[in-house]
């Protein structure tokens, strides 16, 4: 992949003073900027990794929510039904 881009004013200058002193070329140094970008922001474990410590925080206690979730929900509202036409 190719890209360009362009750097105004001090950022340009200090990007090529940077390169001439340390003696490396600019795509160089913008490889390694963007190396050390995606080990500060992308994450390298699996999503489950990522997510494991939140499955299951709030659960229900009920092991057969995900298959009997319809019939929880009809409960829950004509719970909810009935608590509001009473106020």
């Amino acid at each position: 992949m190719t890209i360009t881009a362009r750097l105004k004013g001090a950022s340009g200058r200090k990007l090529r003073l940077l390169c001439k002193l340390e003696g490396v070329s600019i795509t160089d140094v913008i490889k390694e900027s963007l190396e050390e970008y995606f080990d500060r922001h992308v994450p390298s474990a699996a999503p489950y990794e990522i997510g494991k410590n939140l499955f299951g925080r709030f659960s229900s206690g009920r092991g057969d929510l995900s298959i009997n979730r319809k019939k929880y929900l009809r409960k829950k509202l004509r719970e909810k039904h009935i608590r509001d036409s009473r106020n």
